[in-house]
């Protein structure tokens, strides 16, 4: 995937942001003939660890980005079933490459001034909700204020 050079230093703006607040913990990835994406390892609240991944279109930063949980590679919920791929209440929308969406934005509120820092903040407000979820079996509605549209996209605010 070739960028153009207005969406070159984009992302040189939001690698410099996401460096600055997830120091060491931030890994481009340019496969070939494949689409460009970018991972973050985080840590919760209660010390698990998570890898975030956040897929960057031809168009970046004009449409929104899907995001997918990485790792670990499959979750469960409470009552110890897989988690939904598809979930209104866990805000899941599918799966990508075998990885769990998870739904951050509505598309059509996206604009270009949104950015990848974002997206990656209301990966890591899904997990927590995911842990809060765990502790206490209240769905992850509880944890996140959300809101849909018909489409079936959903943003958490």
């Amino acid at each position: 995937m070739s960028f153009s050079p207005s969406q070159q230093r984009r992302i040189i703006l939001e690698k410099n942001l996401l460096d600055k607040y997830f120091p060491g913990r931030v890994s481009w990835h340019t496969p070939s003939g494949g689409q460009a994406y970018v991972e973050i390892a985080m840590v919760s609240n209660s010390n698990r660890h998570y890898k975030l991944r956040v897929y960057i279109s031809d168009d970046f930063p004009n449409s929104c980005p899907e995001m997918v949980l990485v790792s670990p590679s499959s979750l469960n919920i409470k009552d110890g079933s897989s988690m939904p791929a598809v979930s209104h209440s866990f805000h899941t929308i599918g799966t990508k490459d075998g990885y769990l969406l998870l739904c951050h934005f509505i598309p059509s509120k996206w604009t270009n001034e949104n950015t990848l820092y974002q997206v990656f903040i209301k990966g890591r407000l899904w997990i927590e909700a995911y842990e809060g979820h765990l502790a206490t079996g209240s769905g992850m509605d509880v944890f996140l204020k959300a809101q849909s549209e018909p489409s079936g996209g959903c943003i958490i605010m």
